[in-house]
């Protein structure tokens, strides 16, 4: 492949990848996805993605996507988990499980468990980091025998120990946990999100179906078809926060009632209720913007830079609603002539 492919000969080469049989468990899914929302969730303030992603984000994202596969299916023997891996659970499936038995039985979602049991979820994130470190990465661009790295490389091999991973977590050198991305990957994976996830997902359900003998249709509705969370409960502060204007064309709204509360980057093309994804519109806007589009919003000619620190509110969120809290943040709402930035900024 040239150095930097053109997105339907990337698209190609993904499919070609998908459609490789010798995988035994489903990692090839979970890091896919992972990546393809890393690059949406960690691009900059000018919309450009990451070159870059960690092993560290890696682990946590995939234990996001595996986190409902651990429930028990609807019909299984008590406590029973689907399995993803052939001959056996996936490891990576069984941890997860394991500690949400354990230390979160209680925990719907990933970000309370961090809460409430915080060393055990380290150690988790640890094993999964290990796992991924071990197993997918080094395979994940094998097809065939041959390896084409079209998509990223590391810096390590499957001879890798994990004395190595324990050096760098106890904080010594030893261990480059950068996954480097491909020049133009970020781009094409942010880009390709919206068509390459539900391809995936069915890809992904057809697999465990087959593992588990059960109907397809069923078990992707199971393992991906989360309903939204009710976002009522955060209009309010939201609209506050936001100085009681649409976020896209900054009209007054006169009562938090009269505005709609919408997901930035649609639910449709990446299905995350996370307080710095959501934003308050007014009806014309979040009607004009539909569940499809990503809303392109440019900064002023004459003013590239923003002072984040002139209007920074804490939004605390309580863990009843069941969002992703930004604990220990500030939300900024930066206004800049015809545009507004919703920035999460660590204090």
């Amino acid at each position: 492949m040239s150095e930097r492919p053109d997105v339907v000969a990337f698209a190609e080469k993904v499919l070609e990848l998908l459609e490789e049989g010798r995988y035994t468990a489903t990692y090839k899914y979970a890091v896919l996805l992972a990546l393809m929302d890393l690059c949406l969730e960690r691009a900059d303030r000018s919309g450009l993605p990451p070159s870059t992603v960690t092993t560290r984000e890696l682990a946590r994202r995939v234990v996001e996507l595996y986190w409902p596969h651990t429930e028990p299916y609807p019909g299984a023997r008590a406590g029973e988990v689907l399995q993803q891996n052939v001959g056996g659970q996936a490891e990576i499936v069984a941890a997860i499980a394991a500690f949400r038995r354990r230390a979160a039985p209680e925990a719907a979602a990933v970000w309370q468990a961090e809460q409430r049991t915080p060393r055990e979820f380290e150690r988790l994130l640890r094993e999964v980091e290990w796992k991924l470190v071990q197993m997918p990465l080094p395979r994940l661009q094998r097809i065939g025998r041959v390896t084409d790295e079209f998509i990223y490389s590391i810096h390590w091999d499957e001879g890798i120990r994990r004395r190595v991973l324990q050096e760098y977590w106890a904080g010594r050198a030893g261990f480059d946990n950068r996954i480097l991305l491909k020049p133009g990957v970020g781009g094409f994976l942010r880009d390709l999100h919206g068509l390459l996830r539900p391809l995936i997902h069915r890809r992904w359900a057809a697999m465990v179906a087959t593992l588990n003998r059960l109907p397809e249709a069923q078990l992707e509705a199971f393992l991906f078809g989360r309903d939204r969370v009710d976002t009522a409960p955060v209009r309010a502060p939201l609209w506050e926060l936001q100085e009681r204007r649409c976020f896209y064309c900054g009209g007054r709204i006169g009562e938090p009632g009269q505005g709609v509360v919408d997901h930035f980057v649609p639910w449709a093309r990446h299905p995350d209720s996370g307080l710095d994804n959501l934003v308050v519109a007014d009806a014309r806007c979040n009607g004009w913007k539909g569940a499809c589009h990503l809303v392109v919003m440019e900064h002023g000619l004459h003013d590239q830079t923003f002072n984040h620190s002139a209007c920074c509110k804490v939004v605390e969120q309580d863990e009843h609603l069941g969002f992703k809290p930004p604990f220990n943040a500030a939300i900024c709402v930066c206004k800049s002539r015809e545009m507004l930035l919703l920035v999460q900024k660590p204090l």
